[in-house]
Formats: structure tokens, sequence, C-alpha cells
């Protein structure tokens, strides 16, 4: 026992020695350094073998179903032309003229075409000249455009490339005009292009809890792309509005 607490004692002593005596001390160190950007470029390689700057990855995918409603701006016209008849006479010269079909005639700036080909026989005059006695010739015709403007009665028409001379009186009927709103492909194209861009932040979100905590991925080489996309009704249709459907495929990289 005296050995023990000798040695207890001994033990007391040696722990008062060093913390009164053996000192401690915190030492900060400080070095020069600056920083530096370090461009690296490399390639992701989702499929076969990789090598120099390229790298192991893999595709990640998410699909989704997208609708929008949008209104159709295209625009349809669905009036008719007017036909009528005009009879032609030369009072230009002793020469027939031969007009083929689709020769143009003109009447308060609005243009028709012949429906068939006709000749006019060679003009007469009398009084010197002066007085026109040519046979008039009476021709088809059909408006250019559709239009109601196009609706004329005993207009006076000229033939387009020849004399005003070589003229005629006419009638036409049955111009409508009338034009309707249609589903463009233009409404189309730019609904998917927002429908996409609206869902980007969804499918990257997505994408990321995919991958996994502490997987590399590449915000970068997120890509879309419509695999379906359709109208309803369908481009060319009747309508005030229109369904654009997508089904959106959304890709993204991630290291293996």
């Amino acid at each position: 026992w005296i050995w023990v607490g000798a040695s207890a004692v001994g033990a007391i002593l040696l722990i008062w020695l060093l913390s009164a005596f053996v000192q401690t001390a915190t030492v900060n160190v400080q070095a020069a350094a600056d920083r530096r950007d370090v461009n690296t470029q490399f390639t992701l390689v989702t499929s076969g073998a990789t090598s120099g700057s390229s790298v192991a990855a893999e595709t990640l995918e998410v699909t989704k179903d997208l609708s929008q409603s949008v209104e159709a701006t295209g625009e349809k016209d669905v009036g008719s032309k007017a036909t009528g008849s005009v009879a032609l006479k030369n009072c230009e010269d002793s020469n027939s003229r031969t007009l083929p079909a689709g020769t143009k005639v003109t009447t308060a700036g609005k243009t028709f075409v012949t429906n068939a080909a006709a000749t006019l026989p060679e003009g007469e005059f009398s009084g010197g000249g002066t007085i026109c006695n040519s046979k008039s010739v009476s021709v088809a015709i059909t408006a250019a455009e559709n239009g109601d403007q196009y609706n004329f009665s005993n207009a006076s028409f000229t033939v387009v490339g020849l004399s005003s001379r070589v003229s005629g009186t006419g009638t036409t009927t049955g111009g409508v005009s009338k034009k309707i709103k249609v589903v463009a492909q233009s409404d189309v194209d730019a609904a998917v292009n927002t429908l996409l861009e609206g869902s980007k932040a969804e499918a990257l979100t997505e994408l990321k809890q995919d991958a996994g905590e502490g997987q590399k991925v590449f915000d970068d080489t997120l890509t879309a792309t419509a695999t379906t996309q359709s109208s309803n009704p369908p481009v060319g249709t009747e309508a005030t509005n229109a369904t654009i459907n997508v089904k959106a495929n959304w890709q993204l990289a991630r290291l293996i």
C-alpha cells in the first residue's frame, strides 16, 4: 500500500509539473497564391469506347405529355370567282386577231382571263376609217381572283398587250368575298416551342433527381425533342381556337 500511495502521489506531481512548465502554441501559416482559370475541354461519349479527351457518360431521359390551347391565326379564302363574257372587237386595223385561252382582259384595274381561244375578225371601217363597224365576238371570261369586287355590269374591257382599240363590253357575276379563320402551321410551331420552353425547368429537376446524389450532370447538355405533335382541329381547318398536343422527350448527360 505504501508503494501504491507513492505511485499516486508521483502521478499527481507529474501532471502538475507538465501543466505548469510545458507550454502549447497555435501556429498560423499563410502561403502566397494566385487564382488561375483552367479551361479543360472534353467530349461526353454516351455509346462506344472513349479515347483521348472523351469521357464516358450516359443519357438520362424523361418523357412528358404537354398540351396548350392557342388562338387560330391562319386565314383562308373560300370565296368564289366571278364569271361572265365580254364581246370583243377589233377596231385597230384590218388584221384578224387570235386570242389564245388564258388571254388577260381588264376593266377598272381588275384582271380576267379568257376560258377558250377566240379569233377576232379583221376590222371594218367607214367614214374614211373613223367609224368602226367591226363584228364582235363573245368570249367567256373568269376573274383572276375571288371576290365580289370582280362583279361588273356592261363594263368596258381591254385586252392586255393590245391596243385599247381592241376592246369590248361585258358583264360578270358570281364573285364572292369570304375569308375564314383556320389553324395555321405557324400556330402549331409556336405552341410547341412554348410548351418545350415552359417545361424545361421541371424536366431538368426531374432528371437531376434521377441522377442521384453525388452524380455529376451537365445542365448544358439538356435537349428537348417533340417526338409527336398534333392539332385539334387539324391544320387548315376552320376554327377560332385549337388544342396543341405534344409528346416531349428531354435528355441529359451524366458521368458514369
